[in-house]
């Protein structure tokens, strides 16, 4: 992670704006497995604000990790879906 990074998160993830952040791509390779990740850095729209935080893309096992405080800044937005017993965040291309 970047070192201005604390706690694998941006200084000022998970604090609401009225404008989305410029998004930021961070492409890491592990040279002793081979294991790709992608630390990606968006906004998440929630009503009229943007929320914004860093998550990884793990390209190994096709998962996207979030951190328990992501989830609940998620969460307490409304970003998070529910059926059964399955939690997902539902991704939009921004046109109606």
């Amino acid at each position: 992670f970047p070192e201005n990074y604390v706690n694998k998160k941006h200084p000022l993830d998970y604090i609401s704006a009225a404008e989305p952040i410029v998004p930021e791509f961070i492409h890491h390779r592990s040279d002793e497995s081979g294991f790709y990740r992608l630390i990606l850095r968006i906004s998440w729209k929630a009503g009229d604000r943007y929320i914004p935080m860093t998550f990884l893309l793990d390209f190994n096992t096709r998962h996207i990790c979030f951190s328990s405080e992501a989830y609940k800044a998620m969460s307490d937005h409304c970003l998070i879906e529910e059926e059964d017993d399955l939690s997902y965040v539902r991704i939009h291309t921004g046109e109606d």
